[in-house]
């Protein structure tokens, strides 16, 4: 489903004239795109609180009394274990939902201003980069764990992660087991030449989908709350050999994460959509110099008021708009103005009145 389409707030977008900022935005964060698209895929905890994703749909086959033949079918199921940290949403006939409630809104006051440094093909980077700005936390939320010793099967190595089949017609498999010491997120960081031709990937069994639209690093949510359980990471080798370097474990401090994002949250301004175009805040008070920072892509077609009085606006991160906030009471209104659509729209009544005007002048004139 594609959220434009389908009239539902989504992390996805198809589109020819799709935003170039927020699709530059996304491929450094990690999620799966082409020059035109993305999905919410190789998320994390992190960069779903921070862009707002407060719901998480999955599919549901309890007791909803719908034949076999006529249930939906999921072909882009995501496999993330960090849904467990979420609070149960409910359910409907084939489906269910969570709730991340550390979801930020979609406007929130934050104290400091932050340099945003974005590298290709490092999301952790880049993600750790994010939620500085956004919080002002310099705290590092992510390390490094070491990558277990490689168990074969009709495998070989040279050393340097490169693996071969022994015998070409038989299935090699390269597992890797990893236990969890925390009831923390990790996450399974696969580099851009590891994609699902050369090598696909079970964990304990179950397989996962590591494809992309184009070769990207890739985070899969392997554990969460899953401490002291075993967990057998298999490669299965698709052609004759596959380079399984530069693989790496993260391990989130999702306590931290937690913890920052509740309090940031506390006593933010309430956001509505008043109608089609037009979103308003409750008053609120700052103290000292502010931002208001959203999750809103920043175009200048945005008209944006204070108490009434049209205000200046700025980029966040080079992406989403921002507002600079002084002392005092604010109760700020975003408005939409189509600008080139209304000058579309006028230089076609434009054309259609000199059309109708050569029209009668030239009959007349017959």
């Amino acid at each position: 489903m594609i959220p434009f389409s389908d009239n539902y707030y989504g992390l996805s977008v198809f589109n020819s004239i799709a935003n170039s900022k927020i699709t530059n935005f996304i491929s450094y964060q990690g999620l799966a795109h082409n020059s035109n698209a993305f999905i919410n895929k190789f998320s994390t905890q992190v960069l779903d609180s921070l862009l707002g994703v407060k719901y998480t749909l999955q599919p549901y086959y309890g007791n909803d009394n719908v034949k076999t033949s006529q249930r939906m079918k999921y072909n882009n199921q995501l496999y993330r274990t960090d849904i467990n940290s979420m609070a149960f949403g409910g359910d409907f006939k084939q489906i269910s939902y969570a709730i991340n409630q550390t979801a930020l809104p979609l406007a929130y006051v934050s104290q400091r201003n932050w340099a945003t440094n974005y590298f290709e093909n490092e999301p952790i980077k880049n993600q750790q980069s994010f939620y500085t700005a956004a919080t002002g936390d310099k705290t590092n939320l992510f390390t490094t764990i070491n990558l277990p010793n490689a168990q074969l099967e009709n495998a070989k190595t040279n050393g340097n992660f490169n693996y071969q089949k022994k015998v070409f017609s038989q299935t090699a498999t390269v597992s890797f087991t990893f236990t969890p010491q925390t009831n923390n997120s990790y996450y399974l960081q696969l580099p851009a030449n590891l994609t699902g031709k050369v090598a696909s990937l079970t964990i304990n069994g179950e397989n996962v989908d590591i494809e992309a639209r184009y070769d990207q690093v890739r985070l899969i949510n392997i554990a969460n709350k899953q401490k002291g359980k075993k967990l057998v990471l298999t490669f299965t080798l698709l052609k004759n050999k596959a380079n399984l370097a530069n693989i790496v474990i993260w391990e989130l401090n999702s306590k931290h994460l937690t913890d920052t994002l509740i309090k940031l949250k506390e006593n933010q301004p309430t956001v509505k959509e008043i109608k089609a175009g037009t979103i308003e805040t409750s008053t609120f008070t700052t103290s000292g110099s502010q931002t208001l920072r959203t999750s809103i892509p920043y175009d200048n077609n945005w008209v944006i008021y204070d108490n009434g009085k049209k205000i200046n606006y700025t980029k966040f991160t080079n992406t989403f708009l921002e507002i600079q906030l002084v002392d005092g009471k604010h109760q700020i209104k975003f408005v939409y103005v189509p600008h080139q659509f209304y000058l579309g729209l006028l230089i076609s009544l434009i054309t259609g009145i000199c059309l109708l005007a050569y029209y009668f002048y030239h009959k007349r004139n017959q």
